[in-house]
């Protein structure tokens, strides 16, 4: 597990310094608040990955389970450091009190080294949910059971946020508060209810020659657990969106971010007409999505490890 940890940060510590380098020789405009001044997310997956299998290796295989509980330990510990200890006032105003990001290491990249700590609370919290939504669910009342589970946490999940906006303190992605936390966890899976919910809804009119659910028809059903050595002739032709992005994940978000990091290059975004930002947004999502897409249809992963 740890040998797996180390090779998948060390394609995202490539990939961190391969975009800190191209942002720095072709002097693209970043924004220091959001990570620091070297710092960008994918050394904050980096840290996560390690961070959070560290600590699955020296607790016992059990607390897998409940990796909320540690979200919520790690996510109110976090909260007191930026709340009682202040530490919210130097990650925004720095060493000096002027809030630049220069000196030493830890002072340039504050924002991103200590939000890392949010953000580990956030991906604890999706391992627990993911497991709801991967778990086996043959019959309806399964299925309903789910929806009502996740439409409690999305309840308890709102009434956090709200709470400690009130009471604590906003949601900031720049430090990434609980009430950060708490937010994106009611959001996303608002979203993936309603995803979900829709899916039902298409399965009552579903046949088995004719399947409505999204990612759901035969070639997916091969293609979703297939590696790289599987013949494209093995599998039925098969263009499904969702399927297409769960196989290439990473390649679908470096593909937008360069994609992003182009068109803020070329085009000029706050000065163009309506016509014109549509047109760009088209021409984005297509090629985004067009890319993924034939990575899927020739059976490809950009996956290595």
């Amino acid at each position: 597990r740890i040998r797996n940890a180390l090779v998948s940060s060390s394609a995202l510590i490539v990939l961190g310094c391969a975009r800190l380098f191209v942002t720095w020789i072709t002097d693209y405009s970043v924004s220091e608040a959001e990570y620091g001044k070297h710092w960008n997310f994918f050394f904050t997956l980096a840290t996560i990955k390690l961070l959070t299998t560290a600590v699955f290796c020296v607790l016992p295989r059990s607390a897998n389970n409940y990796s909320w509980v540690l979200a919520a330990c790690v996510g109110l510990g976090y909260q007191c450091m930026l709340s009682v200890w202040d530490y919210k006032t130097w990650i925004i105003e720095g060493d000096d009190g002027d809030g630049a990001y220069t000196g030493n290491f830890i002072n340039s990249n504050r924002p991103g080294l200590f939000s890392s700590l949010g953000y580990c609370s956030l991906y604890l919290l999706g391992i627990q949910i993911g497991r709801s939504i991967f778990k086996d669910k043959p019959l309806w009342r399964d299925q309903l059971h789910y929806l009502l589970n996740h439409v409690l946490v999305i309840v308890t999940c709102a009434g956090v946020t709200w709470l400690l906006d009130t009471h604590v303190d906003k949601p900031s992605r720049m430090t990434a508060n609980l009430t950060f936390v708490a937010w994106q966890i009611a959001h996303n899976v608002f979203l993936v209810s309603c995803s979900h919910a829709a899916e039902l809804a298409c399965a009552v009119f579903s046949t088995a020659e004719e399947p409505l659910i999204p990612g759901q028809c035969a070639a997916c059903s091969i293609r979703r657990g297939g590696t790289p050595s599987c013949a494209p002739s093995s599998a039925p032709s098969c263009a499904c969106l969702m399927s297409a992005v769960n196989k290439n994940q990473l390649f679908f978000f470096l593909v937008g971010n360069v994609l992003t990091g182009l068109v803020n290059i070329t085009v000029k975004t706050g000065a163009v007409s309506d016509v014109v930002a549509l047109g760009v947004l088209f021409l984005y999502g297509g090629v985004v999505c067009g890319a993924t897409v034939l990575l899927f249809v020739w059976n490809v992963s950009t996956k290595f490890w």
